[in-house]
């Protein structure tokens, strides 16, 4: 009887070291991220045996619309004409000064040119321009039409004053980003904000972007290599990013399979400690 009773009690307890090891296992491989799931720019089509990919840059023109803000520079013969028309020409002391007053942003928000509620600009001398729909190469033709009716002579350089955009969600640095390029794709985005997180969903990048007074949601994957085909892939001002986290969240910043396991296995081992002690005291009685 007394025989009987410690199998049974070891069956038992093999069933139990068994259930451990089982949820053990499941435990591990639940935190561990998938190598498919982490690795940026993979080739998902199978098109040939070579591992290089050359794309043609798809960045179409960006169209002015109201509340950009510009930096015109236009440039006379006569000195005082250009004071007038291009204030930011005032010496490092006063770009210093006006960077300090901007606060976050940049000062050509203090003495650039806005386009305003009726898609026109107000410049001296030229009065209002029509800029909203129009590119920064379009408008350069429209203002320089306009100059050559008062200048003989004239030097006329156009920019955007203001490149903004937002990275929220999982990346290190969220925020909002100002940068002064005429080309900035998603992954220099990125980089600016800090790249991201472990627990984010690389193939779940939310794009939002205003166009034409309609919001745009627009999904991306980053682990995709054609994501460099999209016509999103170059970001315009005022766009915003969205990195979403992964559905579970892993343990701490449990990230591979060698973390898992240098945090899972010292909790089980301590368990199954204390149960094979309890089985050899159970077995003495």
């Amino acid at each position: 009887m007394i025989q009987t009773n410690k199998k049974e009690k070891l069956i038992t307890a093999n069933k139990i070291v068994k259930l451990i090891l089982t949820l053990l296992t499941f435990t591990v491989f639940q935190g561990c991220i998938s190598n498919k799931n982490y690795v940026l720019l993979q080739k998902k089509t199978i098109s040939s045996n070579n591992d290089s990919t050359e794309v043609k840059i798809v960045n179409s023109e960006y169209k002015l619309k109201t509340g950009d803000i510009l930096y015109i520079r236009l440039l006379t013969d006569d000195e005082k004409t250009n004071q007038i028309l291009n204030p930011l020409s005032g010496g490092n002391m006063n770009m210093q000064m006006l960077m300090s007053q901007a606060g976050t942003g940049t000062p050509f928000y203090i003495l650039g040119y806005t386009v305003n509620s009726k898609g026109n600009l107000e410049l001296p001398f030229l009065g209002e321009i029509h800029a909203e729909g129009k590119s920064i190469e379009e408008l350069k033709v429209t203002i320089g039409k306009e100059a050559e009716k008062y200048f003989k002579k004239f030097y006329l350089q156009i920019k955007l004053g203001e490149f903004r955009f937002s990275v929220i969600g999982s990346v290190y640095r969220p925020g909002q980003y100002f940068y002064m390029v005429n080309h900035l794709n998603i992954l220099e985005a990125l980089a600016m904000a800090g790249d991201v997180t472990e627990i984010a969903k690389r193939n779940g990048l939310t794009l939002i972007r205003e166009e034409n007074g309609l919001t745009k949601l627009v999904q991306l994957d980053l682990t995709d290599r054609n994501i460099i085909n999209s016509p999103y892939f170059y970001i315009k001002p005022n766009d915003i990013l969205y990195v979403q986290p992964v559905k579970s969240r892993s343990i701490g910043k449990i990230t591979n399979f060698q973390e898992t396991l240098g945090t899972v296995l010292p909790i089980f081992s301590t368990f199954l400690l204390v149960l094979n002690t309890y089985i050899i005291l159970q077995n003495i009685k």
